[in-house]
């Protein structure tokens, strides 16, 4: 499940064997591409469609604006730590928009990259395979992105972080974007994690994005925060939650910290989207991207604290559970959809 345990436990040259030996033993069983058809993948899922979808095209000519948090696992929403919420402002969206409470991640390696692929394609990432932008970048892979284009949508992703890291230039060419905005658009001010802050990050795109919206064609934008990753340093001025002093220089404490100071930046970036009136012109998405507390890192003593927290013992379930919530400007939505799903079909 995890390449760097794996390594750090059978050793540097045992890890290279076994990658050796899994690499020529497994062999893929692959259907005939004449068989791959949208009524055989409706009858193996089970769904049956019906003629008049309900919420069919409600949305239609919006711009859409799909936002990736980082690291942000379900539990976090309306969860408190001494009378103090840590994420306010997604406790307010989850309340007013429609929330998948039991949705799932299906990001592997690739990790933060790997959930870009899934959420624009519908794909599996490669098992024991690289992250999915090494395995599919010289590939041209149906996508969201495509097929948005081909209804006459501008496409572009936007990320403080280099587009080199993951390969992400060659990933974004492969899954279709029109345009991506990297590190060389947002600078390195005020940085954290990789690069510029979630709350550059937020203002220089909604700058953008209500450019475009001045323009004839509506938009698909694709944003990915990133402040809120692994290890958690947020540094002190950013500081927005005062912690119990068990949870100071702990790896939950740190996660609780950044995520708290992630869903500040969010509420910087809805009042820019509502001031601007894309909150009015816009479908919008909010999913966490991958887990941020690994069972497989945890000991003993901070697995305890996090049951504490939760109110019951973290498990798999907790790990792999992200929020989705969608705000759709087109008609009212259900405010609760409790159905599993696994990201991002």
């Amino acid at each position: 499940m995890n390449e760097h345990k794996k390594a750090e436990s059978m050793g540097i040259l045992g890890y290279e064997l076994y990658t050796v030996i899994a690499d020529t033993t497994e062999k893929e069983e692959l259907i005939d591409s004449e068989e791959i058809t949208q009524k055989a993948v409706n009858e193996l899922k089970g769904i049956e469609i019906p003629e008049s979808p309900k919420y069919w095209g409600m949305n239609k000519g919006n711009n859409l604006i799909v936002v990736q948090m980082e690291s942000f696992q379900n539990f976090l929403i309306g969860l408190t730590i001494d009378g103090q919420e840590i994420t306010p402002n997604l406790n307010k969206l989850v309340k007013e928009n429609t929330y998948f409470n039991n949705f799932y991640t299906n990001a592997g390696q690739g990790t933060t990259s790997d959930a870009e692929f899934v959420v624009n394609t519908s794909f599996y990432v490669p098992e024991n395979k690289p992250a999915t932008s090494s395995e599919y970048m010289n590939k041209k892979v149906p996508s969201l992105p495509r097929l948005l284009r081909d209804n006459g949508y501008f496409t572009s992703t936007f990320h403080t972080n280099s587009v080199d890291f993951w390969n992400r230039a060659a990933l974004y060419k492969a899954i279709g974007f029109e345009q991506f905005y990297d590190q060389s658009f947002y600078g390195d001010e005020d940085h954290i994690a990789f690069g510029a802050s979630d709350e550059v990050l937020f203002s220089k795109t909604t700058q953008e994005l209500s450019r475009l919206d001045t323009e004839e064609q509506p938009f698909y934008a694709m944003v990915i925060s990133m402040s809120a990753h692994h290890p958690f340093h947020i540094p002190e001025e950013k500081y927005k939650i005062q912690l119990p002093p068990n949870y100071e220089d702990t790896l939950l404490g740190n996660y609780i910290r950044a995520q708290n100071y992630a869903d500040y930046a969010i509420g910087l970036f809805l009042e820019d989207l509502k001031s601007s009136g894309l909150w009015e012109d816009s479908l919008i998405v909010f999913y966490g991207d991958h887990q941020g507390v690994p069972m497989y890192t945890l000991s003993i003593e901070e697995k305890e604290q996090l049951s504490l927290l939760i109110g019951h013992e973290y498990g798999y379930t907790d790990m792999f559970n992200i929020p989705l919530i969608v705000h759709s400007p087109g008609g009212q939505l259900p405010p609760v959809i409790s159905g599993t799903h696994y990201a991002y079909d």
